[in-house]
C-alpha cells in the first residue's frame, strides 16, 4: 500500500507540475507585460495610476486575445441568426459570449492582481472612486498611440468609413426601429437583475449586435473598421463631431450607471471596440 500510495504521490506531483508548465505558458505574454510594472501602488498605499492603466491594458489585450478564439464558433453562428432575425436563439448565443469573456476577464484579472498582492475585489472598489469618463479617456488615448495591427481593405474610403461610422451609431439607438423586437427580449431578460449589472450586460450585447451587423452589412470585422477610423481620424471630422458626442453622452451615463461593475469592458473598452 505505502508503494502505491508513493506512484500516486508522484503521479500527482508531475501532474501539477504539467499543469503549472501549461498555465505559465498560457498567461507568459501577460506575465512579461506584467514584469514591466513595478509596482501598482505607492509606498503609502494609494494606486500608482499610470501603472494600473498599463495593468488593465494587459489584462484587456490578452484576455481578448483568448476570448476571440474561444468565441470565435459563436461568433459564426451570432451573424447567421442575427440576420435571419432569430432574436432569441442569437441572444442565447450572445450571452455565452458574454459570460465566456467575462469568465476568460476574470482569470487574467485575478491572476494579474495577484502578482502585485492585490485582492481584486478591493483594487475595484478603489479604482471605482475615479470619474468613468477621465478613466476611459486616459485609456483611450494609451489604445490609440499603440501600432495598428491590421490595415484597412483598400475599398475602404473615408467618406465609406464615415457612412458606416453613422450607420453604426444609430444602430445603437434605442429608438432603432430594426431592433426594437430584440432589445425587449433582452430587457425582459434582464429585468430581474442589479440595475448596474442590467446596464452592463445590455451594453454588452448590444456591442455584440453592432459588430455582428458590421459583418453582415458591410463584411468587415472590427479590426479593419477600426483601422479605417485610426487612418482616417474620423473621430475628429468636423462631420462626424455631433454624433460623437451623442455617442459619449450615452457612454458616459451608461459608465455612471456601472462604474463599479467591470474595468475591462465598460470602464475599459477592448482594442477592438474603442470606436465603435
Amino acid at each position: 500500500l505505502s508503494a502505491a500510495s508513493d506512484v500516486y504521490k508522484r503521479h500527482d506531483e508531475e501532474s501539477e507540475k504539467g499543469t503549472e508548465k501549461k498555465r505559465k505558458k498560457k498567461y507568459s505574454s501577460l506575465d512579461k507585460r506584467l514584469s514591466e510594472i513595478k509596482s501598482i501602488q505607492h509606498k503609502n498605499g494609494k494606486y500608482n495610476y499610470p501603472e494600473v492603466i498599463k495593468l488593465l491594458i494587459a489584462v484587456n489585450d490578452e484576455s481578448q486575445r483568448e476570448s476571440k478564439r474561444k468565441t470565435a464558433p459563436l461568433v459564426s453562428q451570432r451573424r447567421k441568426q442575427l440576420l435571419e432575425g432569430n432574436f432569441e436563439e442569437y441572444l442565447n448565443l450572445a450571452q455565452e459570449s458574454f459570460d465566456i469573456e467575462k469568465a476568460i476577464e476574470a482569470k487574467y484579472t485575478t491572476r494579474a492582481l495577484k502578482k502585485f498582492g492585490v485582492k481584486r475585489d478591493e483594487f475595484e472598489l478603489e479604482i471605482s472612486h475615479i470619474p468613468p469618463a477621465s478613466f476611459r479617456a486616459d485609456i483611450e488615448s494609451k489604445l490609440s498611440q499603440r501600432g495598428e495591427e491590421v490595415d484597412p481593405p483598400p475599398h475602404l474610403t473615408k467618406e465609406k468609413t464615415k457612412e458606416i461610422f453613422v450607420s453604426m451609431s444609430s444602430m445603437q439607438s434605442v429608438e432603432n426601429p430594426k431592433f426594437i423586437a430584440l432589445r425587449e427580449k433582452l430587457e425582459a431578460r434582464v429585468a430581474a437583475l442589479d440595475p448596474k449589472i442590467r446596464s452592463q450586460i445590455e451594453f454588452e450585447i448590444m456591442q455584440f449586435v453592432v459588430t455582428d451587423c458590421l459583418y453582415n452589412e458591410y463584411k468587415l470585422t472590427e479590426e479593419e473598421y477600426n483601422a479605417a477610423i485610426r487612418k482616417y481620424d474620423i473621430v475628429h471630422d468636423k462631420e462626424i463631431s455631433p454624433v460623437i458626442e451623442e455617442k459619449m453622452a450615452v457612454m458616459r451615463a451608461i459608465s455612471n450607471q456601472t462604474e463599479s461593475v467591470s474595468y475591462t469592458h465598460l470602464t475599459l473598452p477592448t482594442s477592438d471596440r474603442v470606436e465603435i
